[in-house]
């Protein structure tokens, strides 16, 4: 029987969310509520069970879901449900199925799950996922008091995912069974939960158990407990709401008001989100873009600006938003910061308001910011000077370079530069004008920046306690998410889910892993759990130096969100693995860390890991201690283990400098959540920030002067620094916390690169040849020969002429502005050299990189050159995906989320064979559409493994996920469909087939075998009738209004019939003599006349499950909504033809063999699919029949277009199964996929 595995109620929640602070009024409000409820329960006896569903609704509904504007109600049979909206045609989203206390015969037990109660619930469930629901969050089984909870993934696992228990759900359902009474269902579902052997998890609590916790007057410690009740009970985990530090959603309503801030808005073009400097109508010259565009234009500021045109485009406007952008993008990476580490200090301290100062009570001008910048942050406590002691001594030193001027600031200004004066109104929806006193008219914006960033609540990292101000939760997440739409301004780039990057994290970093200890200790190991198994035989130094050899690269790395994800994911896997460790190298007992909602659950002991300390002031200074040594060690080690993971392992680039800046702000802040008080400085100084911005670095990745291959080993000798200089100098600039020695190293290495990289152009053949040229030339023009013979004027315009042409060739080969960006792979990251200095490359490449680029037109021609792939639309992710597979080392990892269209399309062919012929691809997922908010793209991601050639193998397998179109995920874990395929299936078929598994696919190649329908005749697309300039004479502006040549009537003989894809339906002919075309050379786009003559099948471009195509005996047209299809063999007729592609057989074969979803909003065939379909030898006696059972269906819907003609079409397609010579099992898969 099946073995029902109940979780607490602390166990049965997302971790993420068990992070999330609960606001006191509404944990008070739950309290009084559930009280009220279990009294109601008490006086309850003896009364019927509506009396009890009343309780329990009004429970649900005052507690939370009223104010949801969620219907809590009865649906149809179901006891209770909770409705997506405020009515019942709402989406059902709980199904609640409810028993009397006293009726414990029907309810089920921990002990027993087989009861009518589950039997019943499975029932509901089964309805409302046959009538198309697949939003269903919980079946929740309570006899009021007692509740268990099934999430619906688990029951969609269990149960509606077997085959065999649906069909006969469904046959019950048509009165196909001995009896249609629920009894005999409830009988079926009861022998699957008694033979089936598999474990079904809920969470179960007793509400009364409580009751003694909610009558308890307010008090943080006893509340506490309470706090995984009142979450269960909850919209976020009942109906899966997002929640406040969940990765996957923006928080729109800070988004809105930041933009408002910055002076900038989000526009909707071509399908794009874009982020614009307001119109001029709406500007306000107070806003931080406006304020800092004004100073750089009127204070002369730009033109000390370099290359402002290659990076900001032509136009002076361009150029000042440019910077200005650039700038205040610095400058609020700073505030932001600032005020995650202000938050962080609070929690440290007990909400000291000490603690506090980033307040325009204390910064009340931007020259006071700009000191916190660069007074503050960027010196030791012991170089500040003495006011500034004064008024930020609490603030600790950070050695973050995001506190270091940039080289624009330099150039133009700093945040000081801003007028202290400037005003600004207040957002129209402004979170300021909540409360009893909202600030009336324009408010001063340095002020309003502060004030609005201190109305929500900025931690870092929450502890799941009680709140007692209503502020909502900004971390760095939701920041991240934010930065990576604004600094997408241009191009509209979409943040990345948390669920998809935590995904594609895990699917590469685990293999990586396994892989890794697999080589160091020659195990064999296939599974992540095997690996586990044999981690007790590893010393833990051991263990984690192989974790610590990872390195992963982002070559398009936006925000940091792949790195983040990345970073999270190798500590949670040390800690599976127990091997994680404090910094003294010892195992950390009781410590259990996972990854939720993209976000380190931390838990130590069995409760949420949180770091405190206790303090007291003396003489105005603050003397702190560790609450507990327990909790400074585990902070300590958090600490170093990401210090040193960030450091040695993740490593990014992208073109955007501002996304690099970005990329760092999200790293820093991932440290910053563990930032420790030393114990060797008595507490009183947190620990530095290592200086990770070496690791992210800004180029354009497609681009390199050098090749990855390109020999090294000679420059390294005969330079004056060797690769071990080279390397250790980026090990000192990481670690040095002076900041003077910071700016040599720096200096250092960038000559250490300049100096491989001249050398690396000396030895390129176009220089060897010229410098010989150069050297023959000077030698005839300056030394007679061996007999004082002076060389003739001929031979030395010859050497000349040959310097000059080679001197040509070079500057052509370096002429391309894109080199200006170019990034060397070669020896920008020397972590990834050997000891000789070769490339040996990275473990893991993953990211999103840029597709629908359009590239320059050099750049292009040079992309080209580079990449065998990128032959034909230089479509960029094309560039990226070979780059990423170039980057890695043999056997290393590749996850990227790309557009669908790689699976099929022809511009993606070369990429197909590549990846099949230099690749193991392990995995692909095809998402739905809605995964990306406002993309117009459908997306996979796609997983790959570098392998040695002779080691490919035709039966290596790839993983496939599926997704219907329309689904709304929030993880990867449960795909609707999951299968493996051998890659030579899709070798043969040419394509990335992601919608059939291997038995589709063999048929599909069965079919392949026949001739195809290009063989024997002819399809063509209608007549594209109106165009601006087309057709002769050209068609004028009012042609096409006017529309002359179309008409629904009939006014002359040379008007024809003219059809449109609505008048053809499969079989059915639906013109009514209403739509006529007057044919010749003054259309747009006319065709061939002979093409429309005579008898012809029209096929309709948009399909459904089948093909819509009819039979036409007569002379007529139509447009291009439509295929005209003209038999040039005698083999077959029109009719006979006709029924094969209208056949279930050719419907199955189109949607499977080129990924056509009839879901689609508009699902198309093209015309080389249709030229493709297998059409099979025709014989005289199948001809006749099928024709028989297509002129009957002809005739009955030409007297009725509405006649049943099932009958008949089924024996067509029993027919055409026969003519294919498919067998009873390969029909009962084509029957099965209807």
């Amino acid at each position: 029987m099946i073995q029902l595995q109940t979780k607490t109620v602390r166990q049965g929640i997302n971790k993420a969310y068990l992070k999330v602070n609960v606001k006191r009024a509404d944990l008070d409000a739950f309290k009084e509520k559930a009280t009220a409820y279990l009294n109601n329960l008490a006086q309850a006896e003896g009364k019927d069970e509506e009396h009890h569903k009343a309780y329990l609704r009004d429970f649900l509904k005052d507690t939370f879901y009223s104010k949801e504007e969620r219907l809590v109600n009865t649906s149809r049979n179901v006891d209770l449900g909770i409705y997506s909206g405020k009515t019942t045609s709402s989406t059902l989203e709980v199904i609640i199925e409810a028993k009397k206390p006293d009726n414990t015969r029907e309810m089920i037990s921990k002990d027993d799950p087989n009861a009518k109660a589950l039997q019943e619930a499975l029932l509901y469930y089964f309805e409302e996922r046959e009538a198309g629901n697949e939003d269903l969050k919980q079946v929740v089984i309570t006899n009021y008091t007692e509740f268990f909870l099934f999430d619906a993934q688990e029951i969609e696992r269990n149960f509606y995912s077997k085959k065999a228990l649906v069909n006969t759900f469904n046959q019950w359902k048509t009165d196909k069974k001995v009896s249609s009474n629920t009894k005999f269902m409830y009988s079926k579902f009861g022998e699957f939960i008694k033979d089936s052997d598999a474990n079904l998890s809920a969470v179960y609590v007793d509400l009364s158990k409580f009751k003694k916790d909610l009558e308890v007057p307010a008090s943080e410690k006893d509340d506490k407990k309470l706090i995984p009740l009142y979450k269960l009970f909850s919209p976020e985990h009942l109906v899966k709401k997002p929640f406040a530090n969940d990765s996957n959603s923006l928080d729109k309503r800070f988004y809105n008001e930041f933009l408002h801030i910055l002076g900038l808005q989000e526009v909707k073009e071509k399908g794009s989100r874009l982020i614009q400097r307001l119109p001029q109508k709406d500007r306000q010259s107070g806003s931080l873009i406006e304020s800092t565009i004004d100073i750089l234009k009127y204070g002369q500021h730009m033109s000390e600006v370099r290359e402002a045109t290659v990076q900001y485009g032509d136009e002076e406007d361009d150029q000042l938003f440019g910077v200005a952008l650039e700038l205040v993008i610095t400058w609020m990476n700073r505030v932001l910061f600032l005020k995650l580490m202000e938050s962080q200090l609070l929690a440290y301290h007990n909400h000291d308001p000490k603690f506090k100062f980033l307040s325009y009570d204390n910064i009340d001008e931007y020259d006071e910011l700009n000191k916190l910048f660069f007074w503050v942050l960027a010196l030791r406590n012991d170089e500040r000077n003495e006011n500034i002691q004064k008024k930020f001594g609490h603030v600790p030193y950070l050695n973050s370079s995001l506190f270091d001027a940039t080289k624009l600031e330099h150039s133009t200004i700093r945040i000081s530069n801003l007028d202290d004066k400037s005003l600004m109104d207040l957002y129209s929806r402004s979170v300021l004008k909540k409360g009893a006193n909202p600030p009336e008219g324009p408010l001063n914006t340095l002020d309003y920046l502060l004030r609005f960033l201190d109305a929500y609540n900025f931690s870092a990292e929450s502890s799941g306690g009680i709140q007692t101000e209503d502020k909502a939760l900004i971390n760095a997440s939701v920041l991240g998410l934010i930065f990576e739409k604004i600094n997408g301004y241009k191009d509209g780039s979409f943040f990345t889910p948390g669920f998809i990057t935590e995904y594609m994290a895990r699917e590469t970093l685990r293999k990586s892993v396994l892989d890794k200890f697999n080589e160091a200790f020659g195990w064999d190991c296939s599974e992540f759990d095997e690996l586990k198994r044999k981690m007790e035989s590893v010393e833990l130094e051991k263990a984690n130096e192989v974790v610590n050899s990872i390195t992963v690269c982002d070559p398009a790395v936006g925000s940091g969100h792949f790195l983040v994800s990345c970073l999270n994911e190798l500590i949670a896997i040390k800690s599976e693995l127990k091997i994680l460790c404090d910094h003294e190298g010892k195992r950390i007992p009781y410590l259990d860390i996972e990854v939720e909602n993209d976000e380190l659950a931390i838990e130590h002991e069995g409760e949420l890991f949180e770091y405190k300390l206790n303090h007291e002031w003396k003489n105005g200074k603050v003397i702190r201690k560790p609450a507990g040594s327990d909790r400074q060690r585990v902070q300590v080690a958090l600490f170093h283990e990401k210090k040193f993971l960030i450091e040695n392992c993740l490593f990014g680039v992208d073109i955007n400098p501002n996304s690099v800046k970005i990329c760092r702000l999200r790293l820093w802040i991932e440290l910053l959540k563990h930032a420790y008080y030393r114990s060797d400085e008595d507490y009183s100084e947190l620990e530095v920030l290592p200086n990770i911005d070496i690791n992210i670095k800004q180029g354009n990745s497609l681009v390199s002067r050098f090749e990855l291959d390109e020999d090294l080993s000679s420059i390294f000798k005969k330079s004056d620094h060797s690769l071990e200089d080279y390397k250790q100098a980026v090990r000192s600039y990481r670690e040095t916390r002076d900041r003077s020695e910071k700016q040599h190293l720096q200096t250092l290495i960038d000559d250490i690169k300049a100096e491989y990289s001249e050398s690396l152009i000396n030895n390129k053949p176009i220089n060897r040849k010229l410098s010989d040229a150069r050297a023959k030339y000077n030698a005839l023009v300056n030394q007679p020969d061996m007999f004082g013979k002076k060389a003739s004027k001929k031979e030395i315009a010859k050497a000349k002429k040959k310097v000059a042409k080679l001197e040509e060739q070079k500057a052509e080969e370096e002429a391309g502005a894109f080199y200006r960006e170019a990034f060397e792979w070669r020896f920008e990251f020397p972590e990834v050299l050997d000891e000789e200095g070769k490339y040996r490359g990275f473990d893991v490449v993953l990211g999103n990189p840029p597709y629908g680029i359009k590239f320059p037109k050099d750049l292009n021609n040079y992309l080209k050159t580079k990449f065998v792939t990128n032959t034909w639309r230089g479509e960029s992710y094309l560039a990226f995906i070979e780059l990423g597979q170039n980057l890695l080392k043999t056997y290393g990892k590749q996850g990227f989320i790309i557009p669908d269209t790689l699976l099929n399309l022809g511009f993606t062919n070369d990429l197909r064979n590549y990846l099949l012929n230099n690749t193991h691809l392990f995995e692909l997922v095809l998402l739905p559409t809605n995964v990306f908010e406002n993309a117009t793209v459908d997306t996979i991601l796609i997983f790959a493994e570098k392998e040695i050639l002779e080691e490919l193998d035709e039966s290596d397998e790839v993983k496939v996920k599926f997704y219907s179109k329309d689904s709304i995920i929030d993880d990867l874990i449960h795909a609707e469909k999951e299968f493996f395929v051998q890659l030579k299936y899709w070798k043969e078929l040419q394509s990335f087939n992601l919608y059939s598994d291997e038995e589709e696919l063999r048929i599909i190649l069965k079919l392949d075998r026949f001739q195809s329908l290009e063989k024997i005749g002819s399809v063509y697309s209608g007549i594209k009738t109106y165009e601006v300039g087309k057709g002769t004479p050209p068609q004028k502006k009012e042609t096409r209004k006017n529309k002359p040549f179309t008409s629904d009537e009939k006014h002359s003989k040379e008007w024809s019939p003219f059809y449109d894809g609505k008048h053809i339906g499969r079989f059915t002919n639906h013109w009514n003599e209403n739509n006529w075309i007057k044919y010749g050379e003054w259309l747009a786009a006319p065709r061939d006349p002979a093409i429309f003559e005579g008898e012809k099948i029209l096929a309709r471009k948009i399909v459904s499950d089948r093909l819509i195509a009819t039979y036409i005996p007569e002379k007529s047209y139509c447009n291009t909504l439509l295929f005209i299809i003209k038999l040039e063999s005698e083999e077959f007729t029109y009719k006979s033809l006709l029924g094969i592609l209208n056949s279930k057989l050719i419907g199955w074969y189109y949607r499977k063999k080129f990924q056509i979803n009839p879901e689609d909003t508009f699902p198309q065939i093209l015309i080389r699919d249709i030229n493709q379909f297998p059409i099979p030898e025709a014989t005289t006696e199948y001809n006749n029949q099928i024709e028989s059972c297509i002129n009957q269906i002809l005739t009955a819907k030409n007297e009725n277009p509405e006649s049943d003609t099932s009958k008949l079409e089924a024996e067509i397609d029993r027919l055409v199964y026969e003519l294919y010579g498919l067998s009873e099992e390969e029909i009962g898969i084509v029957e099965g996929s209807e």
